[in-house]
């Protein structure tokens, strides 16, 4: 009778064990990728390229909003290059491009993006693009 109720205790405590563990384990892979601060910033932005709330915008404006955007919605590294050549002279990073066409450059929003960067944004968001 002691073994039994032995047996019982100790499978009744493996079980809750291995609930206990998978439950932290998806509470690490969950955590931390989008708070709703996130979410509200991503809406502010958004409506500064959107603002009669179509729900459509171009792409250079997507990629215009990755790059203003901080993770987990934008694009890390070329937010960070962005920030340095904005706080530099704008003007200099200009005159800096060796090939003009190779570019994007929005005057208002004082970005400057290689092309290939914008095929990379597009395909790494797996964005499909619209024509009206």
């Amino acid at each position: 009778m002691c073994f039994l109720v032995l047996i019982s205790w100790l499978i009744l405590n493996l079980s809750v064990a291995a609930v206990i563990e998978g439950l932290e384990n998806a509470k690490q892979e969950n955590s931390g990728v989008v708070a709703g601060d996130d979410v509200q910033n991503l809406i502010e932005q958004w409506m500064e390229y959107d603002p009669k709330a179509t729900g459509w915008i171009s792409v250079l404006d997507f990629v215009c909003l990755i790059i203003e955007l901080p993770p987990p919605f934008g694009d890390e590294e070329l937010t960070k290059e962005w920030q340095k050549e904005s706080k530099a002279d704008f003007e200099a990073a200009k005159k800096k491009m060796y090939n003009k066409s190779s570019y994007y450059v929005n005057e208002q929003k004082r970005i400057i993006v290689k092309n290939k960067d914008i095929l990379k944004i597009l395909k790494s968001y797996k964005i499909t693009t619209y024509e009206s």
